[in-house]
Order: C-alpha cells, then sequence, then structure tokens
C-alpha cells in the first residue's frame, strides 16, 4: 500500500511544480481601453475659452496636439505582458499660462491579472507651476482614490446636468483634489461634461474649505 502511494505522489509531482511557478506560462491578454472614459478628456482638436469669477478674467486654451495608441507593457525576465491604451495630449492658453501637458499614468506594472489594470488616471503637468503634476481625472469612476505622491483625489459624483455660465451640460464628472499641485497647493474641484472636456474647476482654502475662485467654460468648439 505504502509503494502504491509512493508512485501516486511521485506521478503528481511535475503538476504541482508547474502550478508553482506561474511566470513560466505566457500571459497574453486582449488591449485595454479607456472606453466611455474618453468622451471626457480625449479630442482630436478644439479650443475652449473660460473666465475667472472673482477677476473676471478671460482665458483660452487651445489643443496643440493629442495622441491615442495602444502601448505594451512587458515584465522585465516574465513572459507575462499587458497592451493597454495609451493617451498623451497638449494644450496651450493664451493669457493665463503657456502649456499644460496631459497623459496617462500606468501605476500597476504590466501583471495582466492585476485588476487595477482596468483603471486609468490622467495627469495634468503645468508648465507655470514649477512643471508639477497632478491627477485630475480617472475611470472607471469607481476607483477609490488616485493621485501623485502625497496627494488624494477622489471622484465625487456624476451629475446628470450642471449649469455653468448659463449653459446646461451633462453627464458631468466632478474629482476632488485634496494638494493641487498645478494649482497654488489648495483643495480643487473638477468638473469634466462628456464630449466637451473641462467645464469648471474651483480653487478652496484648506481647513476653512472658503471658496476662494473659479474658473468656468464661456465657450467652446471640439472633435473627437
Amino acid at each position: 500500500m505504502k509503494f502504491n502511494y509512493l508512485v501516486i505522489l511521485i506521478s503528481l509531482l511535475p503538476l504541482l511544480l508547474s502550478t508553482c511557478k506561474p511566470d513560466d506560462d505566457v500571459i497574453w491578454t486582449e488591449p485595454i481601453y479607456l472606453g466611455e472614459g474618453g468622451n471626457y478628456i480625449y479630442f482630436t482638436q478644439g479650443w475652449w475659452k473660460y473666465k475667472n469669477t472673482v477677476t473676471e478674467e478671460i482665458d483660452s486654451t487651445i489643443l496643440v496636439s493629442s495622441n491615442r495608441r495602444v502601448r505594451h507593457y512587458t515584465c522585465g525576465e516574465s513572459n507575462n505582458s499587458l497592451k493597454k491604451e495609451d493617451i498623451t495630449f497638449r494644450t496651450e492658453s493664451k493669457t493665463v499660462c503657456v502649456d499644460k501637458d496631459f497623459r496617462i499614468r500606468q501605476a500597476w506594472g504590466c501583471q495582466p491579472t492585476n485588476t487595477l489594470n482596468r483603471y486609468f488616471e490622467f495627469f495634468a503637468k503645468d508648465y507655470c507651476q514649477n512643471f508639477s503634476e497632478s491627477v485630475v481625472f480617472y475611470y472607471p469612476f469607481d476607483l477609490s482614490s488616485s493621485g501623485n505622491s502625497g496627494q488624494d483625489v477622489v471622484f465625487n459624483q456624476l451629475h446628470d446636468s450642471l449649469k455653468v455660465q448659463d449653459q446646461w451640460y451633462y453627464d458631468v464628472a466632478e474629482f476632488e483634489v485634496d494638494i493641487d499641485y498645478i494649482w497654488d497647493n489648495k483643495i480643487t474641484k473638477y468638473f469634466w461634461a462628456k464630449n466637451v472636456g473641462l467645464i469648471k474647476r474651483e480653487k478652496y482654502a484648506h481647513w476653512t474649505r472658503e471658496f476662494i475662485e473659479s474658473w468656468e467654460l464661456v465657450e467652446f468648439d471640439v472633435s473627437q
């Protein structure tokens, strides 16, 4: 009887060893796309005109470049890999600031089995704020939080409709940044309307959360 048990154990040994080395198996997945989230953030061309609600200053933002492609991430010596959509674009502002860069950060490596890989974080770099970067949008919206180092960014809510400068916008995603590195390190809120882009951003004081100022969309023309 002991001999039979030994034979069975030896026959199962190769199977047990193979299951302990998942990295030896090549894992290929279909590309992960931004999907519906792209309707809020990505445009092929366009411009937006904003008004400061406190100073009444006007600033125009123009999209000067945009790129959308599938990027291939690999895990060093491992055969595992991940294909995920990558998006970058640049805007120029005519009066308040020179330009901003927007990019996706892939923070979760290349392991295709990591469920966090389905999320997309968008960073904005402001060249008027010492090249600082803040997360200003992420998708899907059910991610608990995001943010750059030392920063906490949360999705507050999806507004069915929101009125800004006497204009109604629909499907508006609201995000809150606790320390906005691209806007004086204050608390800020970003409002992104589907098929329109950024329609409003608000600045608040720390501790008191007193409203300081906001920029609101007054006119735009975009293509996706």
